[in-house]
């Protein structure tokens, strides 16, 4: 009966810090006006109950961001699996490079064996040819039979051990093929996937899709760079130039509608696809992410040391009648850099008037 008892006074104190965490979260919810629905719950339960985890750094970029909200909450929801694939993924490739390793081990220590196997028959075989020929055409004596035998043996032995070597090299190479496929796997998977890993926007690739599928459809590009970037990562290293990217992307989403597309180009660049939005409508946007960012003051996470302000510098392009996504990005790209030109903090929409679009 001992060994019963022990279990459920495990789950005593379990259950009772289960209890706290989900009273936690409820407060959590409770004093930032979110509904606890099971997308909330799961965001917040991860932020509260693994303060060092990737996700509570995500979640902790949006409140730092004043960007809080169901929606952003959701989206970290459904990233949450990511981390558990990325950890099934390492311990396969650690069990192949294990098994390689063992295989390896097994093929040195057999091919060690067969030497001196080799060795021993080599002199055996001289010792008998040294008996034989001390009696011609004798038949061989008792030792000469002996030796004979032993030789048979080892002979036997040797070919025992090519056989196994043969062996473990086909399983080496089935293990490397193996390596190799799941190497390709995850490239695959690299090259596939849409989402950016840092902010969890979309990527390059997945923007490039949203562009090709606005193909015929009236659309304002905004592209958005953060000012004097390197400064940040030089001054307070590159986890707080990881957080302040974080933390703008959260202020550009939360400063769009559900139904525009925001995405990560790569460093501290970003883009946003705003639908059926003429210029005028998309200046509005642009500016008000411009002073959203800049009324953010920005902390290092684990010192609480300020960064300070943070601007971004905005290009906008409206896309003509048949024309590509890559030619819309081109433009607002131009204007970006109109908008550093001019001193960064600011908003710039290209003019087709005035510019040429480059070639």
């Amino acid at each position: 009966m001992q060994s019963e008892a022990s279990p459920a006074s495990d789950r005593g104190p379990r259950n009772t810090a289960s209890l706290l965490l989900a009273s936690r979260i409820i407060e959590f919810a409770h004093a930032n006006a979110l509904v606890l629905d099971p997308q909330v719950f799961a965001a917040l339960h991860a932020y509260l109950g693994d303060p060092k985890g990737e996700t509570a750094a995500e979640v902790a970029a949006l409140v730092e961001a004043g960007c809080l909200s169901e929606r952003s909450l959701h989206d970290v929801a459904g990233r949450i699996a990511s981390p558990d694939a990325r950890r099934r993924t390492q311990t396969v490739q650690q069990g192949v490079a294990d098994s390689l390793v063992t295989i390896t081990e097994r093929m040195e220590a057999h091919a060690a064996s067969l030497d001196e196997d080799e060795r021993i028959v080599g002199r055996i075989e001289q010792s008998l040819a040294a008996v034989q020929s001390g009696a011609p055409g004798a038949e061989p004596t008792a030792l000469a039979g002996a030796l004979q035998s032993i030789v048979a043996v080892h002979r036997q032995r040797l070919s025992a051990q090519r056989t196994a070597i043969r062996n473990y090299g086909a399983s080496l190479r089935a293990e490397q093929a193996r390596m190799e496929e799941l190497r390709r796997e995850i490239e695959a998977l690299r090259t596939e996937t849409t989402l950016d890993v840092l902010t969890g926007l979309l990527n390059r690739r997945g923007l490039d899709a949203r562009l090709n599928a606005m193909a015929g459809s009236p659309y304002t590009l905004l592209m958005l760079d953060i000012d004097h970037f390197k400064g940040i990562n030089d001054r307070f290293g590159h986890p707080a130039g990881d957080s302040v990217i974080r933390s703008v992307g959260a202020v550009i989403r939360h400063c769009v509608r559900d139904d525009d597309v925001v995405a990560r180009m790569g460093g501290e660049e970003f883009a946003v696809i705003l639908p059926a939005t003429g210029e005028d409508a998309a200046e509005i946007v642009a500016a008000r992410i411009r002073a959203n960012v800049a009324a953010r003051r920005f902390v290092k996470r684990q010192t609480g040391e300020p960064i300070g302000v943070v601007t971004v510098s905005v290009g906008g392009a409206s896309s003509g009648s048949g024309e590509g996504g890559e030619s819309v990005l081109e433009r607002a790209d131009q204007a970006l850099y109109a908008s550093k030109r001019g001193g960064r903090d600011r908003v710039t929409f290209f003019n087709r008037k005035e510019w040429p679009l480059a070639s």
